[in-house]
């Protein structure tokens, strides 16, 4: 059996904690190092007894794990999910088409990350995604109804204030992922090495996001589920694997704020709490993991500069939440309230760098504490 000679699938349960039926359509995604991990839950058995024998365990519950990487491979179209995003959907993220629309002056601005805005003429509603400042020539947000804006009509923040005349009709732009703590899907997922298949299902997960200049993005997840079974299965045939070159982190744009600092690496923890959901219907006594709550939490290493040029560590003694807004390629992170949580000073090949601990935050109403974009 080789080692090497593996595929992946995975696929979004109609029904939690069924196990869906996998196919070659579901094994698209190109993965690195699946590492598949049964851990029944087992009871010693330690009576009295005459002799020293070890005495037979009771097996329980059946939990399973599968960790993998991804790289943040783009679908080719703008506005069409990449392959890999039904993982990261299975994390607590929904995927949303992200509107633009272009705008003129903004007065009494900016307009706010997740506020709601709303058409003078129209009527329609969206919710703005990214600050968007003076001198901007357009608006991303998220459709709020059915109802659209209009060319020519002011369009007024609901938080802020501000306004601005549109002088066009909305454009499709990208997709937006952005959290959510409820309706969050499971997933069936299998790992077949060279004919030897090993199920999960009911599972759902926690990613890693990191990214380094002059590297992919890259993602690691690590999915928690109920063991569905082994079995000899043969390959999918003529499964047509989404290999879009990955964008290497490179010829983007990096803003602290206003700041552009010389940035070495990212690297956030989506920080997702799991919880199993104990079902001694199911055969393996677990209906399948569920996800009640999350921290992003990340790290920053980047040139070490004056606090004249940017306050670090005035921002972090005073509890300042910044904006962290990061692109390349077809990818945007954007963390609109990340507090700093930590600093500390390193070097590398001669040169004073610091590394930047820090917190996403977000509103006490919405899951507004970062999006990632698709498409821009």
């Amino acid at each position: 059996m080789l080692e090497k000679r593996m595929q992946m699938s995975g696929k979004l349960e109609d029904e939690e904690g069924v196990l869906e039926t996998l196919a070659a359509a579901d094994a698209k995604t190109i993965v690195y190092n699946p590492k598949f991990k049964a851990d029944p839950e087992k009871h010693e058995s330690d009576p009295e007894r005459l002799s020293g024998a070890a005495q037979p365990q009771l097996i329980g519950k059946i939990p399973a794990s599968l960790s993998f990487q991804v790289r943040m491979r783009g679908s080719g179209t703008a506005t069409t999910d990449p392959d890999w995003i039904k993982y990261l959907k299975a994390c607590g993220f929904s995927s949303v088409l992200l509107k633009s629309i272009n705008i003129g002056a903004i007065t009494s601005g900016p307009f706010l990350n997740n506020e709601l805005i709303s058409g003078g003429t129209s009527n329609a509603q969206g919710r703005v995604v990214f600050q968007t400042v003076n001198g901007a020539s357009k608006v991303y947000y998220v459709a709020v109804g059915t109802v659209d804006f209009q060319s020519g009509e002011v369009i007024t923040g609901g938080t802020s204030g501000a306004t601005a005349t549109t002088s066009s009709v909305p454009s499709n732009a990208a997709r937006a992922y952005r959290p959510i703590l409820t309706a969050v899907p499971s997933m069936s997922q299998a790992v077949n090495q060279d004919g030897s298949m090993e199920r999960l299902k009911g599972g759902r997960g926690n990613a890693k996001f990191s990214v380094a200049s002059g590297g992919p993005g890259l993602v690691d997840f690590d999915f928690q589920g109920v063991d569905a079974g082994q079995a000899d299965e043969s390959f999918f045939d003529d499964v047509e694997y989404e290999e879009t070159a990955p964008d290497i982190f490179k010829d983007g744009t990096v803003l602290l704020d206003s700041y552009h600092p010389k940035l070495a690496s990212l690297d956030f923890d989506l920080g997702a709490k799991l919880s199993q959901r104990d079902d001694p219907e199911d055969e393996k006594g677990l209906l399948s993991y569920a996800l009640t709550g999350r921290l992003i939490t990340g790290t920053l290493v980047l040139e070490m500069v004056l606090a004249a040029t940017f306050a670090f560590r005035a921002k972090f003694h005073a509890g300042t939440e910044i904006i962290i807004d990061i692109t390349w390629g077809c990818w945007r992170i954007y963390f609109p309230a990340a507090q700093i949580t930590s600093i500390e000073k390193g070097a590398k090949d001669g040169l004073a760098n610091i590394s930047v601990g820090f917190q996403a935050n977000g509103s006490l109403t919405e899951n507004d504490d970062v999006v990632i974009v698709h498409g821009l």
